[in-house]
């Protein structure tokens, strides 16, 4: 162990910087870490990283096997599953569920959680998986689901792989066009959510 990692190895990892963990989970040099660190455009950057763009960067095999698996567990342990039957506490914990699932994936997915008249959760499913800068969606992939079981109400989240959260004009066409079919059915569109690196944007809170 080199003698900058003795020296962080006794701070609980709590205290330490992205550098630092990162120097320790690769028992690495604190230089060889913050050249990856700008090399890959910090923490989230690593984390959308495969394991060949790791080796590329001249990180041994076996380490990046061990960081990739290490980012993973992470992601894990905040992409909790939304559970049926569970009331959501507000819309902060939709948010921050999807964002921890969706904002390192590479291309656009469509997530659509139902709920009923309490705001419990009915059901959870994927209406659409799309390429790196756009989902194609028809209404009745979002609304048949919710149908089936009797869903009230339904938050519409999707990603933006380029880590922007900015909503596109497609976007907001989409929110248009997901609202009023919901509409028709009976079914209220409470929000459409964006995630990415960057943060997270709500419709509903811009009104």
């Amino acid at each position: 162990m080199s003698l900058d990692l003795l020296t962080i190895a006794p701070s609980p990892a709590t205290q330490l910087g992205d550098t630092e963990l990162l120097a320790l989970a690769l028992n690495r040099s604190m230089s060889t870490a913050a050249t990856l660190m700008s090399r890959f455009g910090g923490v989230h950057g690593l984390a959308r990283a495969s394991v060949h763009d790791l080796m590329r960067a001249r990180v041994p095999a076996r380490r990046a096997h061990q960081l990739h698996a290490a980012l993973e567990l992470g992601r894990r342990t905040l992409a909790r599953p939304l559970q049926r039957g569970v009331a959501l506490e507000d819309a902060a914990h939709a948010e921050r569920v999807m964002r921890a699932r969706l904002a390192h994936r590479d291309q656009e997915e469509l997530h659509v959680v139902g709920l009923d008249v309490r705001h419990r959760i009915v059901l959870e499913f994927v209406a659409a998986i799309g390429g790196v800068a756009e989902v194609p969606i028809d209404p009745r992939d979002v609304y048949r689901p919710l149908l089936q079981e009797n869903a009230q109400a339904a938050i519409v989240v999707h990603n933006h792989p380029s880590g922007a959260i900015t909503p596109s004009e497609s976007d907001v066409s989409l929110t248009r066009l997901l609202a009023a079919a919901g509409d028709i059915v009976g079914v209220k569109q409470l929000d459409h959510i964006i995630v990415a690196r960057d943060g997270v944007y709500s419709f509903a809170r811009h009104g």
